[in-house]
């Protein structure tokens, strides 16, 4: 028989130390629903323990301990059921069968909280045990069965649950700590019932305090389980994060190298014309394009910018380059943008645009017509005379609606001319005082550096850009195409 120090010790030590685990193991990983749930358990535990506790201690207090311990431990089986659930998989969600078990074990309780608060409608309950010896023996009654039964059921739902979990998951740390919680699940449920339950039913009773002993060992070894587990704990969450951003720059890598397959090639000629091209995305992709090549005896010239940057620009960038190489009916630049209008017009999504400029050179004429669908004023530079002829937009933007009008105009050309293609990310850089770079400070730019090699000319304007804006990264993409006539 147990000292009253020891049952004091037991009274007021094991509840307390039970339901601060469970405490720890709730801020540990709260944001887990089994540890959520393990910790529902383990306080349920700390309250029945030490309800029983008083109650071997102060058996005068049994017929009130006695449901509220009962009440209480209806809903151990399912509830530990819920937590194996949630710790093979965290997204599982209850099912039609497993809430019979939560009605069942509600029930239970139930009842037992109808003899606790109003014990009128279920008499009787007190010649259901008796105290001898200062020990509680508890008669094997219908309703007694049925509550170890629920609890029994559950246990060996979870302890089902678990050995699934166990053979088909293929991480060793993983099997290792699911072998963990079901070695200590079946020592302690078993333990527990056979000293509080299958003993008190045989007439063998005395031995329910006995019962601590296995079930501690179980609810330590799953706690600390748990606590060692890594899931949902800032330091794992980071590396996740970490791991995350590391495939996505390698999938941004990937995409910025096919990105750049579609654009020309570096070197690329032109009949009659030089080219040389700056390209700068924001992120790795950028929503920017350009294009140029001979056909039927012009050379055409294309210069696109999506709205926004990062991937969503960069996929309808691709959009438009394939649906460009796609045109063959080219009978003039206005026509082409409205045919590409159609396309964009089906493959945009939360109100993206498209602004481009598309124009031919006919050198054998000495003309070029030209397009323009909302993309800033373009310039032709004649280095002759150090003039600056703007090419400026004559309709909206691509993808706004597809009944889209768009005029072309036509402008003498000839050998010695430059023309500069770009994109808005040139002319709306701002300062830190917010101050734009704007069209006049550009224009200016190609006034005074307008007859530098194209080379040159590019990395002194994108050193103007850079001294203007006071930031050696750019907020928005910048692309600028310097073509010479031949």
């Amino acid at each position: 028989m147990s000292s009253p120090c020891f049952k004091s010790y037991l009274a007021l030590i094991l509840p307390m130390f039970i339901m601060a685990l469970g405490i720890t193991v709730y801020y540990h990983n709260r944001r887990s629903r089994a540890n959520r749930l393990f910790s529902v358990f383990m306080v349920s535990v700390s309250l029945w323990l030490f309800a029983g506790v008083v109650y071997f201690t102060h058996s005068s207090t049994a017929s009130f301990l006695l449901p509220f311990q009962l009440c209480i431990g209806s809903s151990f089986g399912t509830v530990f059921y819920l937590f194996s659930r949630a710790f093979i998989d965290e997204n599982h969600r209850i099912r039609q069968p497993e809430k019979l078990l939560l009605i069942s074990s509600a029930l239970i309780a139930a009842y037992y909280a109808v003899i606790l608060f109003w014990p009128g409608p279920v008499p009787g309950f007190e010649r259901d045990f008796s105290i001898i010896n200062g020990r509680v023996h508890r008669e094997p009654t219908r309703m007694y069965i049925i509550y170890s039964t629920n609890i029994l059921a559950g246990f060996a739902a979870a302890v089902t649950v678990l050995v699934r979990g166990y053979r088909r998951e293929r991480d060793p740390a993983r099997r290792r700590r699911i072998g963990i919680v079901l070695v200590s699940i079946l020592f302690g449920a078993c333990g527990v019932y056979i000293l509080s339950n299958i003993l008190t039913m045989a007439g063998m009773s005395g031995y329910e305090e006995y019962s601590l002993l296995p079930l501690l060992v179980s609810l330590v070894a799953i706690s600390f389980t748990i606590l060692g587990d890594r899931a949902w704990t800032m330091e794992h969450l980071l590396n996740i994060i970490a791991r995350r951003n590391r495939e996505i720059e390698d999938d941004l890598e990937t995409a910025r190298q096919l990105q750049r397959r579609l654009l020309p090639e570096e070197g690329r000629t032109a009949p009659g014309c030089t080219v040389h091209a700056a390209y700068i995305p924001v992120d790795k992709v950028g929503g920017d394009f350009f294009d140029y090549g001979e056909r039927n005896g012009v050379v055409e010239f294309f210069i696109a910018d999506v709205s926004g940057h990062g991937l969503p620009g960069a996929f309808l960038a691709t959009v438009t380059k394939v649906a460009l190489d796609g045109i063959d009916e080219r009978t003039g630049p206005a026509e082409v943008l409205i045919n590409l209008n159609k396309v964009i017009c089906r493959a945009t999504v939360h109100h993206n645009f498209v602004t481009a400029f598309f124009c031919t050179v006919d050198r054998g004429r000495g003309r070029m017509r030209y397009c323009s669908a909302g993309h800033p004023t373009q310039v032709l530079f004649r280095k002759g005379r150090g003039e600056c002829i703007g090419l400026p937009s004559m309709g909206s933007p691509l993808g706004w609606f597809t009944g889209l009008s768009l005029g072309e105009r036509e402008v003498p050309v000839e050998p010695g001319d430059r023309l500069i293609l770009y994109t808005d990310g040139i002319v709306e850089c701002r300062n830190e005082e917010g101050d734009l770079f704007g069209e006049e400070r550009f224009f200016n730019f190609i006034t005074l550096r307008g007859n530098d090699p194209p080379r040159s000319f590019l990395d002194a304007l994108l050193d103007e850009i850079r001294n203007f804006s006071g930031a050696t990264i750019f907020s928005d993409d910048i692309t600028c195409l310097v073509v010479d006539l031949i």
